[in-house]
């Protein structure tokens, strides 16, 4: 029956399309107009047919499957651990650090000077505004506000032989601490120089005086510790005044 009825139909669409485009007296259509109304007939055509709903796919229906992009985990970059100066050992110690400078080693002072021969020895210090307290020749004076503090050293010549001594270029470093204050020595304006500047020649068997003259406030000469260092390249010897 629905065959029947789709064969009608066809022939009548058929009939009008015929008289449609063959029709007489009437006004002709344009080439847009004919395009429309035979695609229009076709659409109907289409619909009555079987298997109608297989032909035909809407666009809405067509849908591209996603693609699957894998992903491919990557590790974070690990750093390297930086080393520490100073490292603990498995023991829980502090390993010391090989680049470190080592702390000076305490040594007796004629190993600072090292004269071959020659035994230098502390002797005493003193303070007050000059130096020495009364002579008819030069005197060393300190300012107004300052007080000087003047350390006396001996120098034996103990071998059989005149020897010269000339520690201007020695390289060797003077600190005096008074209760945390530091102090360098002056220049000594004497015959040798003071020790830090000394240049003499000692005779056989004899003895020379030098000096370390330091300058330091009033307040400073009152204080209750205090320490000389002599220095040269890792070796320190320490001096205690009391």
């Amino acid at each position: 029956m629905k065959r029947l009825f789709n064969n009608r139909f066809l022939f009548a669409m058929m009939a009008i399309s015929c008289l449609i485009f063959t029709g007489c007296e009437t006004k002709k259509l344009s080439e847009e107009q004919e395009n429309s109304i035979a695609a229009y007939s076709a659409h109907v055509l289409l619909q009555h047919s079987q298997g109608f709903d297989k032909k035909l796919v809407k666009n809405a229906e067509v849908t591209e499957a996603p693609v699957r992009q894998e992903v491919k985990a990557t590790a974070a970059p690990t750093k390297a651990p930086v080393a520490s100066q100073n490292q603990s050992t498995d023991n829980g110690e502090t390993a010391a650090d090989p680049n470190a400078t080592p702390a000076p080693k305490e040594v007796d002072i004629n190993a600072i000077y090292n004269i071959s021969g020659v035994d230098i020895k502390y002797i005493n210090y003193m303070v007050g505004r000059a130096y020495p307290k009364e002579s008819n020749e030069y005197q060393l004076t300190a300012q107004k506000g300052d007080k000087l503090l003047v350390m006396e050293f001996d120098l034996k010549n103990q071998s059989g032989t005149t020897k010269k001594i000339n520690l201007m270029k020695s390289g060797i470093t003077y600190k005096l601490s008074l209760d945390g204050e530091e102090y360098s020595p002056t220049i000594v304006i004497l015959e040798n120089g003071g020790l830090n500047y000394l240049k003499t020649k000692l005779k056989a068997g004899g003895t020379e005086r030098a000096i370390l003259s330091f300058e330091v406030p009033d307040a400073s000469a009152k204080f209750k510790e205090g320490s000389l260092k002599i220095a040269k390249n890792n070796s320190v010897s320490t001096i205690t005044l009391k």
